[in-house]
């Protein structure tokens, strides 16, 4: 089965990319998604987080999520516990997702993949990236927020260049990009 991996900025339109993927009929895995959902509803995933952090973590059956980021982004050992928890998880969760398709080729969507070091699990890596410009109005307009509270996040994150440099394909998702035709010939490569 060839394994590809999407990441991407925030508001570089990974999710865009995903979705017309879909309609080629390819299947996507969200991780960000199946990670929420695995924190609420994988019991191994659960103990392991209440064992660190307390149960009081979790609240009528589901995690505090303020009160877990509050305590991870404060304190950088806190992250990498989390990350040891979850990142496992949703990688075993992908792998089982995985034995369930029928197609030969499917994409896991993950915003940290170079971030989580989770890479290796993959064939290929397909970035989609745009202008920052681009990408700080997108943001503002989906979230209704602030360009600098944008900007602040853009910082946080990885360098667009360096995600380019370490990804086996790119798709430019900027405004005046052709989206379709570099995803034809993306899928056509495959």
């Amino acid at each position: 089965m060839n394994k590809i991996a999407i990441t991407g900025g925030i508001g570089s339109g990974k999710s865009t990319v995903c979705k017309i993927l879909e309609n080629y009929l390819f299947p996507v895995y969200y991780s960000d998604d199946r990670a929420k959902f695995l924190m609420n509803n994988n019991e191994q995933v659960i103990n392991d987080i209440k064992a660190v952090f307390g149960n009081d973590i979790y609240s009528n059956n589901k995690l505090n999520k303020k009160a877990l980021a509050s305590i991870i982004f404060n304190d950088k050992d806190s992250l990498k516990t989390i990350n040891s928890i979850v990142h496992p998880a949703v990688i075993k969760d992908f792998n089982d997702w995985c034995l369930k398709q029928t197609s030969n080729t499917v994409f896991f969507e993950c915003a940290i993949l170079f971030e989580a070091n989770l890479e290796s699990h993959f064939s290929k890596v397909l970035c989609v990236f745009a202008d920052d410009n681009t990408r700080i109005d997108r943001v503002m307009k989906r979230e209704n927020c602030s360009k600098e509270s944008v900007e602040e996040r853009l910082k946080n994150q990885l360098n667009q260049d360096y995600i380019i440099s370490k990804s086996d394909f790119c798709i430019d998702n900027s405004k005046d990009a052709s989206l379709l035709s570099q995803i034809d010939l993306f899928v056509n490569s495959l």
